[in-house]
């Protein structure tokens, strides 16, 4: 008598001079398939539309933000203003839907990120501040060994008579825009 078990092997049990394990090679194939991205946890840097709890709905006001708490069941994060951020927790926590929050890149590592195309709109932090705004990559993030530098952006309404600046981003500071995922 044989039984399949579960390991991939057929052990026979009996009727024969002596127990018998037949091996079967089943090779499992590696999906070459991306994994998804683990939702952002508690003390992650995330960008965080506060405009929409905040003030009118349809508001985009993106912010450097640290998740306090993801609550799946709500669908929502409750966040703080990255700003605001102290060791006792005192800062304004902001309960967001989850659409409304983008996790922020976990590190530069070329094999853990992605680097956009220039013409790809973005949402990217604004140089000494910790507040994002769109903008659109001129130049994608040049590779630094095993990291990814800085992008060159241009960023909406920064321009003038002389048209827009180009500024560098560091990589860790750019997320895909949420209406062009």
């Amino acid at each position: 008598m044989t039984m399949a078990f579960m390991s991939g092997h057929d052990f026979d049990l009996g009727g024969g001079n002596a127990p018998s394990m037949q091996h079967s090679h089943h090779q499992q194939k590696k999906s070459h398939k991306k994994k998804a991205p683990v939702p952002p946890q508690p003390g992650e840097r995330v960008a965080a539309n506060i405009g929409e709890v905040s003030g009118d709905p349809g508001a985009q006001e993106w912010i450097v933000a640290v998740v306090v708490a993801h609550k799946p069941e709500e669908g929502a994060y409750e966040v703080m203003d990255a700003d605001e951020e102290s060791d006792d927790g005192s800062g304004q926590v902001y309960h967001i839907p989850e659409d409304l929050v983008i996790a922020m890149p976990r590190s530069a590592l070329c094999r853990e990120g992605q680097n956009f195309h220039p013409g790809t709109v973005v949402l990217a932090v604004y140089p000494m501040t910790t507040t994002f705004y769109r903008a659109v990559v001129v130049q994608s993030a040049r590779k630094l060994g095993s990291e990814y530098g800085d992008f060159l952006l241009e960023f909406e309404d920064d321009g003038d008579a002389d048209g827009l600046p180009q500024r560098p981003v560091p990589y860790m500071h750019v997320v895909k825009h949420p209406q062009y995922r």
